[in-house]
């Protein structure tokens, strides 16, 4: 105790400087320390243990990728297909490649074609899933001389949005027109079409004949393989013929001369033209003509819509006193028992029962009946049917009704006849 008394008591102020050696020395250890302990902002051994790990990891995976040279080959080819060009990826294996589904038109640029760059296939006119042969395909043949295949087969499974188009015939046209519709429609797997007058067709090119006037609004709905449905529309228009109608009466009955004129009954025309069965042709209205009455003449009127549609109708022997006729009687009184049917005989002619004609010589008849306002009550096409007097089962109100009726004789001569005819009531 005395002696380090007297230590400290000696040197108790007093200095001692250390060398450079030392400084040295202490300043290296600071510093090992400093680095070893975790500093956000500084550059240390935590920063250097992460760069090392990524390093690691990064070569780890480059290591064990197998060589794709070996194994998978992996080729851009530009597939055509129904006028839509895509650009796909086939993934070539040893075995069997299947082709990536396709959703929508690629906006690449085409692949080359010819020489040992070629990619061209050509798969129009397949259908959206089917297997292809491509073993003369010059890169299929070059993938097999290296070994990276032993198939030359491509399971193509393309599935696009359908699209709807078609093209007709003929857009306007008279009855009866035929019309030819040709489907254009791509990637699609049925059809169906609505031709706007109630009818309808699954075929892919359909024919249809319109046999009434009218405009008539076509429909073409064709369905792809997801149930996606599209629509393709137009409208035809079709014109109706004219009626054409017509009789022939002498100018001057009592002059006992052989000057006829026509009268034309026509509807719907703009133009015509006559055939007056002695070589002279008319194109007036109602022309007006001298024959020698000891000759045959059938005379025949020929008329044209403003849309060109057209229509004729002869007389034949218009002069020859055929002997053929049509008469109806201006009266009769229907059976207040109920109707008939229109059926007459002996019975119903002695009293009057049935309105109907006296005929002789007609092959083709049509009678309607009118009221006076206009309303279509009864028509017939068979002239040994006529007129009751009732309408849906229901007597008809005493009075007068209009009678219409055409035509065809055996001679070929046609007739149009107006007329009245008064429904009296038995009381």
């Amino acid at each position: 105790m005395e002696l380090e008394e007297i230590f400290r008591s000696k040197l108790e102020n007093a200095e001692i400087i250390p060398g450079t050696a030392v400084r040295q020395s202490l300043m290296r250890k600071l510093a090992v320390r400093e680095f070893m302990r975790f500093n956000p902002v500084r550059f240390n051994i935590y920063y250097l243990g992460v760069i090392a790990a990524a390093g690691i990891a990064a070569a780890f995976l480059l290591l064990s990728r197998p060589d794709s040279r070996k194994t998978e080959n992996t080729d851009i080819f530009k597939v055509e297909k129904e006028g839509i060009s895509d650009t796909v990826s086939i993934v070539t294996a040893p075995a069997t490649f299947r082709k990536k589904d396709i959703n929508k038109p690629a906006t690449s640029t085409p692949a080359p074609r010819g020489g040992d760059n070629s990619r061209g296939i050509n798969v129009s006119g397949i259908p959206d899933t089917a297997q292809v042969s491509l073993s003369s395909s010059d890169t299929l043949r070059r993938m097999a001389s290296a070994g990276n295949i032993s198939e030359k087969t491509v399971i193509l499974n393309i599935r696009k949005r359908p699209s709807a188009s078609f093209v007709a015939s003929s857009f306007e046209g008279c009855i009866p027109m035929k019309v030819k519709f040709t489907n254009t429609s791509v990637a699609y797997d049925s059809c169906r079409w609505y031709f706007g007058d109630g009818g309808s067709s699954s075929s892919v090119n359909p024919e249809w004949i319109y046999d009434s006037p009218g405009t008539y609004r076509v429909i073409l709905n064709v369905y792809g393989t997801q149930g996606v449905a599209v629509s393709a529309t137009t409208t035809i228009t079709v014109f109706p013929k004219p009626l054409v109608r017509f009789e022939v009466q002498p100018l001057n009955p009592s002059a006992n001369d052989d000057v006829m004129q026509f009268i034309n009954y026509s509807n719907g025309a703009v133009r015509y033209r006559w055939d007056l069965g002695d070589g002279t042709v008319s194109a007036d209205f109602e022309p007006v003509h001298t024959y020698d009455r000891s000759d045959r003449y059938n005379i025949k009127l020929t008329a044209w819509s403003e849309h060109g549609c057209v229509d004729s109708v002869a007389i034949i022997n218009a002069f020859g006193g055929s002997g053929y006729y049509i008469r109806f009687p201006n009266a009769f009184i229907p059976n207040k028992n109920g109707p008939t049917g229109g059926y007459y005989n002996a019975t119903s002619d002695a009293s009057a029962h049935i309105f109907h004609p006296v005929t002789s010589g007609v092959v083709e008849y049509q009678l309607r009946i009118f009221s006076r306002n206009g309303l279509l009550i009864f028509e017939s096409n068979d002239v040994n049917i006529g007129w009751d007097g009732y309408n849906k089962g229901n007597l008809c109100e005493p009075g007068v009704y209009i009678w219409k009726v055409r035509g065809t004789y055996k001679n070929g001569e046609t007739f149009v006849k107006m007329g009245d005819v008064t429904l009296l009531r038995d009381n």
